[in-house]
């Protein structure tokens, strides 16, 4: 009698001690746009009216999709593929996994030349460039007062490159001036990065003739028609 009362009370237990099944959101590329695909989300926190922001996430090898697990009653996210349109994506979520496609709508691109003297970042230096943008933290946060400091958003390694031994590279940038997200946000910047086999570092464009600067990085422009000068 002990025998039988005591496997279902372990049943019961096991049962009980389940933990309640949390909703996946899932964001699937098309054919050939998902490698390299990124994006930073936020999630409401509907106890505290609040967001929690994640930054730079970023596809798996040989995936064609992002997936996350979304404890929240609503998501929102920036989020690039390369040569697409970014989008902006703002759904409510309920107790159910969500899956979202990413429409490519194509985007252009324009020629950058620059050259970064004596940098010492080690062997085979690359230009890194990510786009970062300050009106993308306000939509995050429904343009409500942010308590402490938050990074802006940005969408990391929208274009790499080579330099080439006397310090000069071409690389190829998104046209984000023909963006209808980037076209539109005043405070949008591109910041550059050269990274080696020791390490990275911040470049700091030098002024130019048609060269536009805020915030110590080059803004967003349909052209751009000198070679830019880092350090």
């Amino acid at each position: 009698m002990i025998h039988r009362l005591v496997i279902p009370l372990l049943m019961i237990a096991a049962i009980s001690g389940q933990a309640p099944t949390v909703p996946k959101i899932r964001i699937v590329f098309p054919d050939g746009h998902s490698e390299k695909a990124a994006m930073t989300y936020a999630l409401h926190d509907p106890a505290k009216d609040s967001w929690d922001l994640f930054h730079n996430v970023s596809m798996q090898s040989g995936s064609a999709h992002l997936e996350l697990p979304a404890e929240t009653d609503r998501f929102k996210a920036l989020v690039w593929a390369p040569g697409c349109q970014m989008k902006h994506l703002d759904v409510p979520v309920e107790k159910s996994d969500i899956e979202l496609h990413f429409a490519c709508e194509p985007l252009k691109t324009v020629l950058f030349r620059g050259r970064v003297p004596g940098i010492g970042v080690g062997a085979s230096p690359r230009i890194s460039v990510a786009y970062v943008s300050l009106e993308t933290l306000f939509w995050f946060y429904d343009l409500k007062p942010m308590g402490g400091s938050s990074p802006a958003p940005a969408i990391y390694e929208i274009a790499t490159a080579p330099v080439s031994p006397d310090g000069s590279f071409k690389i190829t940038l998104p046209d984000l001036s023909a963006d209808p997200i980037a076209s539109r946000e005043s405070w949008a910047t591109l910041e550059f990065r050269i990274i080696g086999a020791k390490g990275q570092h911040l470049l700091q464009p030098q002024a130019g003739e048609g060269i536009g600067l805020r915030g110590g990085q080059i803004k967003v422009e349909p052209s751009y028609p000198v070679a830019v000068t880092f350090k």
